[in-house]
């Protein structure tokens, strides 16, 4: 899935999540079993996403790269060129986890905060969602970006790299 789609989908499977959760809860489920299939719903709407992701890289081959010959002394000298590449995000199964129990925690939290005498909903809200994006900031940190780089350096000169250039022979006797 492009970044583009995925970026449209995000919504769409939040949404989907949500519910499926109000259904659940006219289906007779505990309120816990509810709450965990919701934050293994979101953390996977919220992964799907971040997947989509597309890496761009650019390089720049700085100049005066050498390689020389340990006997002839000729070297290769690099000069200035660029290089470019694309990639991908994945992430390993334990920061998925991690985000999903996150979610589970938020949920839960915002279940208490509820439950108290005279809470403020506005207030719980904001709570909850400074917890869930504390706990997506954290997965998307965890990310593996995998690219591949083509370098096109510049000309590559071949000869003796020095600033006296090639060594004179010396002068034969007469």
């Amino acid at each position: 899935m492009n970044f583009i789609k995925g970026f449209l989908t995000l919504p769409l499977e939040l949404e989907k999540a949500y519910n499926k959760a109000a259904e659940s809860g006219k289906g007779g489920k505990s309120p816990d079993v509810i709450t965990t299939e919701l934050s293994v719903d979101l953390g996977d709407a919220i992964h799907s996403y971040m997947k989509t992701a597309l890496v761009a890289t650019t390089v720049t081959v700085a100049p005066g790269q050498t390689a020389t010959h340990p006997v002839s002394g000729k070297a290769n000298y690099t000069s200035p060129g660029a290089g470019a590449g694309a990639g991908k995000i994945s992430f390993k199964e334990q920061p998925v986890l991690d985000l999903k129990k996150e979610i589970k925690d938020a949920l839960d939290k915002r279940k208490e905060e509820g439950m108290v005498a005279g809470c403020d909903p506005i207030e719980i809200v904001r709570n909850f969602s400074k917890r869930l994006t504390d706990a997506i900031h954290k997965f998307s940190l965890t990310a593996v970006i995998e690219t591949g780089v083509i370098l096109t350096g510049g000309a590559i000169l071949t000869g003796y790299v020095s600033p006296a250039g090639a060594p004179v022979p010396p002068r034969l006797p007469k």
